[in-house]
């Protein structure tokens, strides 16, 4: 089966299935922020700032920070393993949760 073109990471799989946030979302891209902002209706745009975002690199990262989102990791390379690595040091950082230290970002 097909998702439909309004179901989100935000949204129901099924008809009958709860709301689920995931635990982060990867953006390679400016214009993937850019997308994943658009598509997200404006009743779960809170959310989707809440949640914890990996990207790419330091611009995107900047673009998002300016966004509204708070919890976002940049990938030390542009490559899969530095996103991974991104995400991981996140994860050990306790923000890839709700009341993880997100708010606090050490000057580089």
């Amino acid at each position: 089966t097909t998702a439909s073109p309004s179901a989100t990471a935000w949204g129901p799989r099924s008809s009958d299935a709860a709301y689920e946030t995931p635990d982060a979302v990867v953006v390679t891209s400016l214009a993937g922020l850019n997308n994943l902002i658009e598509m997200t209706p404006a009743s779960e745009q809170a959310r989707l700032r809440e949640t914890a975002l990996v990207v790419m690199s330091e611009r995107i990262e900047r673009q998002a920070l300016k966004q509204g989102f708070f919890r976002v990791g940049a990938a030390a390379d542009n490559s899969d393993a530095g996103l991974v690595s991104a995400l991981v040091k996140m994860n050990e950082a306790g923000q890839m949760t709700k009341g993880g230290d997100e708010h606090e970002k050490e000057a580089s």
